[in-house]
């Protein structure tokens, strides 16, 4: 027996329940649609965050970050991001000052070692002994040396390095003309330094060890000899080796009487070499030499 079928139609039924899908689509529909404008404008302000922090990057802080009035936590980002870039501006503005009074200070010092020099000239010049005379001399073209590094640091971009070739080159011209002013002996100097940048605490003892080697070789390698001779300098980069230190070479070798056959440089009485072998030391380097064709001196040391 057939059960009775009660109560409306399927189709009445299926009439209203359609009506109120419909009603329900068109406010999913809205959702949606501020759900996706909202999402925008999220994204908008995260793209505006984005290139005012890549501005930061690039050290321009003229871009800051708008704040609306609703309070968000969009707004509170945007306050710390103008916040971040007042610091960057005042630490950038701090910085730009000590680099000026670092660059100051290597020029106050560069004129400083510059009067000890010319003090020390204006004595030679009162002594008639020319050993006395060349000590004051060899005193002058050491303070010039330190001078000099001070002079690189103050004229360089970088006031914590200097390129070590352009300041041997200025050395070494000094120094042939405090032996050699008028070019009498003809002694050439050849120099082959590749262009890498020495710190402070290296430039300095590594330009007082040149100091020290060039005028050992232009006082002793050419006794008597109005031709002269030819005196090398070389400065380059080793192949690396373990770790992440760079391995320096620094070479000054002369083609003349060389050296005694029971030369040792810890037991030489020249203030010179003793300095030679002290400022190794400091750099924590290894000092190798060979006096068979001519004097030849090499230094290695890591940075």
């Amino acid at each position: 027996m057939k059960k009775k079928v009660t109560g409306k139609p399927r189709a009445v039924k299926e009439g209203k329940s359609a009506t109120e899908l419909s009603s329900r689509i068109k406010l999913l529909e809205n959702k949606i649609a501020k759900q996706s404008s909202k999402q925008k404008k999220t994204e908008k302000r995260i793209n505006e965050f984005l290139e005012i922090i890549q501005c930061f990057s690039k050290f321009d802080l003229k871009v800051k970050a708008k704040i609306s009035d609703r309070g968000d936590h969009f707004d509170a980002l945007a306050v710390g991001i103008n916040m971040l870039g007042e610091e960057l501006e005042s630490s950038i503005i701090s910085l730009a000052e000590k680099e000026i009074l670092l660059k100051e200070i290597h020029h106050r010092v560069k004129n400083n070692l510059q009067i000890v020099s010319s003090l020390l000239n204006l004595q030679s010049n009162l002594v008639e002994d020319p050993e006395v005379q060349l000590f004051f001399d060899e005193t002058r073209g050491r303070v010039k040396s330190m001078a000099l590094v001070h002079e690189k640091l103050y004229n360089s971009k970088d006031i914590s390095t200097i390129d070590f070739a352009l300041y041997l080159q200025t050395l070494s011209e000094g120094v042939g003309e405090l032996f050699d002013p008028n070019k009498k002996t003809k002694t050439t100097l050849c120099l082959n330094a590749e262009h890498h940048f020495l710190k402070v605490d290296h430039a300095i003892p590594c330009g007082l060890i040149v100091n020290e080697l060039l005028m050992n070789s232009y006082k002793y390698a050419f006794p008597g000899n109005e031709q002269g001779g030819k005196i090398e300098l070389s400065f380059f980069k080793k192949e690396p080796g373990l770790g992440k230190k760079e391995n320096f070479i620094l070479e000054v070798s002369d083609n003349g009487i060389g050296l005694p056959d029971n030369f040792k440089i810890g037991e030489t009485n020249s203030l010179g070499l003793q300095l030679v072998e002290m400022l190794t030391e400091q750099v924590d380097g290894k000092l190798f030499y060979d006096g068979k064709k001519g004097a030849s001196f090499r230094i290695e040391w890591s940075s």
